[in-house]
């Protein structure tokens, strides 16, 4: 009645079972209740439930509806916008989170380089009631990578890793390619390393709990798979290479991953509530996820994000958020150098622009020279803009997969370098 991979057998009634690969990465616990076949399946990013009778096939049960006719509560931590543009503000978020059905949804505005206005809508969980608000932890996306850029620019300053070298000279560990892969390539998706159409990941036994802890052993998630061009010939967004590169990022510091972004940009920004969203920690305020499912909006499954912690599983506050735009365009965590560095367009081997600098985007907004990111995975959407030059920023996150963002921080920050904020 039930088939497992590797070392699973089936549950006999009253009993259960647990099936696992080694690694760990997968496991189904089962149970028979009845006539029905019951447990959860666990894998290296997702967790559900599942249930089956007799003579279907496994389902998962019904996830809770979010009924939007309940009014969205508001929570309003800090008002320091001037009240015209704080009423503007107000609707023009009001209206996307009504129009795009977004359960919970922040906003943090930097003005003169410090967070002033910290506004939000709707749920942090909502089946719960607990309303959004600045203590919610989102999830950061792939907003992650600016993050993972400062490190290694900060070891660049240093003098502690060289950009053009090969990545192996740091990391042996990950396997001779056919062409040599470069941090500065990883920096701007140049390096052809795989996105999410990575080879089956490595398969071996862990003496450790949580694998996806570990910098080096991230690397078996697409450690496998080819290089799919040649460096600098084209551009192409790689959430592994990011992986890749906060393994780079730990051996040339010394110094764990997690504690250098920690000591580096999380102290000196005042950056409180930023921390890897493992789900194996207790978590507060850990905001829950929602998602379309035909015309209604859903709780989402639980995840485990741990594997791409450097290119995509940090958690925080909307107010970090703000203060790491706010150390971008300020002096705290780049010297003005990296940040020049940092926000120069990269080009390809044959001169064309890409409109992406050092593990971010660049362009304009407003007639200003920007700087941005977007983030999304399950359980969120994200973006972050900064006008450097002005000293402004915006910063969205909220707990909906699959919504765009870009277009209301860039209204928002647009209308703030109108107003001379």
């Amino acid at each position: 009645m039930c088939s497992t991979p590797a070392r699973a057998s089936c549950a006999s009634r009253g009993r259960s079972t647990r099936g696992q690969i080694d690694a760990g990465a997968v496991e189904i616990a089962l149970r028979l209740e009845g006539d029905a076949l019951v447990g959860r399946f666990v894998g290296p990013e997702r967790e559900f439930a599942l249930r089956a009778t007799r003579g279907t096939r496994p389902t998962r049960p019904a996830r809770p509806v979010v009924d939007f006719a309940k009014e969205r509560p508001e929570v309003l931590t800090l008002d320091g916008l001037p009240d015209e543009f704080a009423q503007q503000a107000r609707l023009w978020i009001v209206d996307a989170v009504e129009s795009g059905d977004i359960v919970g949804l922040s906003a943090a505005f930097v003005v003169a380089g410090e967070v002033a206005d910290v506004r939000s809508f709707g749920w942090e969980d909502y089946h719960e009631d607990v309303p959004a608000s600045d203590t919610t932890m989102y999830r950061w996306a792939s907003i992650s990578k600016p993050l993972t850029a400062v490190a290694a620019l900060q070891l660049v300053a240093r003098g502690a890793l060289d950009l053009d070298r090969d990545v192996r000279a740091y990391v042996p560990e990950w396997p001779e390619k056919a062409h040599v892969i470069t941090a500065r390539k990883l920096l701007c998706h140049q390096a052809g390393v795989v996105h999410y159409d990575m080879r089956p990941r490595t398969l071996r036994t862990y003496d450790t709990a949580h694998p996806w802890a570990d910098a080096i052993l991230r690397l078996d998630m697409f450690n496998e798979s080819d290089v799919k061009f040649e460096p600098g010939t084209r551009y192409a967004y790689s959430t592994p290479g990011f992986v890749l590169l906060g393994a780079v990022v730990e051996r040339a510091g010394a110094q764990s991953f997690v504690e250098q972004v920690t000591a580096r940009t999380c102290a000196p920004l005042g950056m409180t509530t930023m921390q890897p969203d493992y789900q194996w920690v207790d978590i507060a305020h850990r905001a829950t996820g929602y998602q379309r499912d035909g015309d209604a909006i859903v709780r989402s499954d639980d995840d485990n994000i741990a594997w791409k912690l450097p290119a995509g599983g940090w958690v925080s506050s909307v107010t970090d958020l703000a203060r790491f735009g706010a150390g971008l365009i300020g002096g705290d965590i780049l010297t003005e150098e990296s940040r020049a560095l940092m926000w120069e367009e990269q080009r390809l081997a044959d001169g064309r622009g890409t409109g992406k600098g050092l593990g971010i985007g660049v362009g304009t907004v407003g007639g200003e020279r920007a700087v941005f990111h977007s983030g999304g995975q399950n359980k969120a959407s994200t973006y972050l803009v900064c006008a450097p030059e002005r000293r402004l920023a915006v910063a969205l996150m909220c707990n909906t997969q699959g919504i765009s963002l870009r277009g209301l921080a860039e209204r928002l920050l647009a209308a703030m370098i109108e107003r001379g904020l």
